[in-house]
């Protein structure tokens, strides 16, 4: 009798693990071909947005994609809601032209350096990925003359804008994987409009 209650108890909690490996780091019971995908659409949103690429970096989106970013502090510490929205929105679309722009006419250079991805949750179209991100901006000031050489010369700084912490849900489209709503937890203020 102790056999079968022992391997009832083993069959029925390895059939658990099995359920929720997905969800556990280290569980080995996912796609990897879709998790490698899924792991590809996040560094393609920082390449194309830090390339200043907007249509590109839509394309990463499905239609009914929605964003909530959180103030600095983000909505884990309590921050306030900043932008809430859908990432398609004409008025999104603007605002991302205007950003790059913005970017572009001062000279500022944009880095995404994202690491510590961890996959919550991994089904056959769907998953949930909390992203860590630091955000960093090289900015190009004018022209100004060096005092020893007399030559003229631009200066650049890099400066931390702030760590970033995404939660992206993703939804499996046919072969292709879109970003079906992401939410931005700031560290710090963002240092644009």
């Amino acid at each position: 009798m102790k056999n079968v209650v022992l391997a009832l108890a083993l069959s029925l909690a390895t059939g658990i693990s099995w359920a929720q490996s997905s969800f556990l780091a280290g569980g080995t019971d996912f796609s990897t071909k879709d998790r490698l995908a899924i792991t590809n659409v996040i560094h393609a949103y920082a390449f194309h947005w830090d390339s200043g690429d907007v249509d590109e970096f839509l394309s990463l989106f499905t239609d009914d994609a929605d964003s909530i970013t959180y103030g600095a502090g983000g909505a884990v510490n309590g921050g306030g809601v900043f932008d809430r929205g859908k990432i398609k929105d004409k008025s999104a679309v603007q605002s991302a032209r205007d950003r790059t722009a913005f970017f572009q006419k001062n000279q500022m250079q944009r880095r995404h350096i994202m690491s510590s991805t961890l996959f919550m949750e991994q089904t056959s179209d769907t998953a949930e990925v909390i992203q860590y991100c630091l955000l960093i901006t090289t900015d190009s000031s004018s022209p100004s003359k060096s005092l020893e050489a007399g030559q003229s010369s631009v200066f650049v700084k890099t400066k931390i804008v702030s760590p970033i912490v995404y939660r992206f849900e993703f939804a499996k489209l046919g072969d292709t994987w879109k970003i079906r709503s992401r939410e931005i937890n700031l560290d710090s203020s963002i240092d644009v409009p």
